[in-house]
Formats: C-alpha cells, structure tokens, sequence
C-alpha cells in the first residue's frame, strides 16, 4: 500500500495491530508494524496504546517496553491507557515489583489510575498471596474517588478463599451485594472452592443452588463441587450433581474429564468407560484431557489392549497427544517390549 503511495488509515493501521494480537503474531510482525506506524505515532496515540495492549495481554512485556520506551523518545506522554495493560501484564507473570514501579511512575507524572489498573494490582497481591496488601489497596480505592466493581470483588474474594479465609470472603461477597453489585458466576465459583476445601459441601452446595435461581452460568462452581465431592470419595454425592447438571443442560467436556479422572486414578475403568460413552453420546467432545486420564487409567490397570487402541482412536479423530500423553504411551511401549 505505501509503495504505490497509498496512505493507509487510521482504522486500517488499528485493525493490522490488532489482527496480529488477536492472531498470537504480534512478535513475529513487530518490526514491521513498528515501521509502518512509528510517523503515525505523534497523530494517533491509540495505536501505539493498543499495539502495547496486545502485546502485554500476550505475555510479550519486553517487547511492549520497547514500544513504551519509544513513545517516551519521540515526547509523547503515556496515559492511563498505556499504563494500565504494562501493569495488567506484569502482575500476570507474578512480577509486582514491576507493576507498582510503573503505578508509582504514572502517578507521580499526575496520571490518575482507574478501577482497571487498581483490579490489576489487587489481583497480582491476591495471586502472590499478600492479603494485606490486597486489602489495603482495596480499603483505599474509595478514598481516590473510585468505586468497586465486580472484577475488583472477585479478585479479592478469590483470593482470602484459595488462602483460607472464608470468613472474609463472605463478608465481602455479603458487602457487594448490599452495594447492589451483583456477583457474578466467577465470585460464586471461587467460594464454593473455597467451602469445599474446608470440607463443607453443603455451604458449597446452597451456593451452586444460589447461582442456578439467580440465573447466573452454573458449571464451573458446579464443576469445582464435583471434582472436590471426588477428591473425598464421595462419588454418590458426585454423580447426584452430575445428574443434575445433565438435567440443567450444563454439562461440558470439564464435567465428565473430572469425573473420568477420578475413576482412572482409582482403577475403576468400567466405570470411567460408560462415563466416557455417555460423555459422547450427547454429543460432549472429549478433549486432550480426558483422553489422557483413561489412557493413564489403563496403563494403572495394565490393560495395553484398551491403552493402544484408545490412542489409536484418539489421533484419528485429530486430537493432538501432549507431553503427558506421549510419556504415558513411550512407557506402555517400553514396558511391552520388556514383557
């Protein structure tokens, strides 16, 4: 297009940046984007934000440093925009150290953060599992003039659940809704993770029920109680609720994998084989996943027969094995020509 002398538009440039994000090639076409819309730089600023967006969210965050750091070169002032995806990015690769330099540098240069960048923060904290921070951060969101939302409650909600503090989790999920903000299946589910590891299905059970009445997405808190419900033993109670979700229609390939895993683990193959041929039946698609958990299972039980043909069955319908898979089938093989 610029060798005919041809300038392409703002909209044209914003759809190649953000093709190549979307597409997962952002690195392999930087040089040549960067080319392309450095001279536009200075005219439009979003491009640069949304090429540092893309490639942050795909984990690239030296490259978007690069970019950042020629921004600042060519005297442009980064806003809240650029800012905010650098520090969502790092706090993804556990490097706070990072994300609160650049909070520190951007409201130090009187860039005020929104509720975008503080959920970052809080969700890196929460991940780390420096709660005291998290809260902190949390407690002072009010005093710069910004309000909660969903995204910012469920971080930190998930956070005291997966670090045992259900207490205060509630009280949160509690305070949310008092404030009017409805929780969303993603609150729910981290507190019925929450409950089960403390071993009090039924708590996590009234909360499934809760989700299902207020016409939130159900299946992943009710996949969190089933694979907790297996990890006890208590299978019943596991296929009660497996019932239920079949009856729901929200059953999904995650439902049976776990399921099916617990049976392989245990060796109770004919089990884990109806369970994988009802899992088809309604037209469920096994996934890498659960294909490896019965080939696991089959070698558990030494059934090479059911293991090679599985495999067999399994390229056929264009599932790609993974590490574990193929580890799995080198050892059967091994153990083969030994016998």
């Amino acid at each position: 297009m610029s060798s005919q002398g041809m300038v392409p538009t703002d909209s044209v440039l914003l759809d190649l940046v953000d093709g190549h994000c979307k597409s997962g090639t952002i690195v392999e076409a930087l040089p040549v984007l960067m080319a392309r819309i450095s001279q536009w730089m200075h005219t439009n600023f979003r491009i640069s934000n949304v090429l540092i967006q893309g490639l942050a969210r795909n984990g690239k965050m030296e490259e978007a440093l690069i970019v950042f750091s020629d921004l600042c070169a060519k005297g442009l002032s980064p806003n809240v925009f650029t800012y905010t995806p650098l520090i969502s990015g790092f706090c993804k690769q556990y490097n706070l150290e990072a994300a609160f330099q650049l909070h520190q540098q951007m409201v130090q240069k009187g860039i005020k953060p929104n509720i975008v960048t503080y959920n970052a923060l809080i969700n890196g904290l929460c991940k780390i599992g420096d709660m005291l921070r998290a809260r902190d951060l949390f407690d002072s969101i009010s005093q710069k003039g910004l309000a909660p939302n969903h995204v910012t409650y469920g971080a930190i909600i998930d956070g005291y659940c997966k670090f045992k503090n259900l207490v205060e989790a509630f009280h949160l999920y509690n305070d949310m809704q008092a404030k009017g903000i409805k929780p969303d299946s993603f609150v729910v589910s981290a507190l019925v993770y929450g409950f089960c590891k403390e071993g009090n299905f039924e708590k996590a059970q009234s909360l499934c029920r809760e989700i299902v009445h207020a016409g939130m997405p159900s299946t992943v808190a009710y996949n969190s109680l089933i694979g907790s419900l297996c990890q006890s033993g208590k299978l019943v109670e596991a296929y009660a609720i497996l019932q239920a979700m079949i009856e729901n229609d929200s059953v999904n390939h995650i439902t049976y994998s776990i399921i099916i895993d617990y049976h392989c683990k245990a060796g109770l193959m004919d089990q884990a084989e109806q369970l994988f041929l009802d899992m088809k039946k309604r037209k469920i698609t096994p996934n890498i996943v659960t294909y490896t958990s019965l080939l696991q299972g089959y070698d558990f039980i030494q059934d090479r027969s059911k293991m090679f043909n599985l495999f067999q069955v399994m390229l056929q319908e264009g599932i790609e094995p993974d590490m574990v898979a193929y580890s799995v089938m080198i050892d059967a093989y091994q153990m083969k020509e030994i016998w």
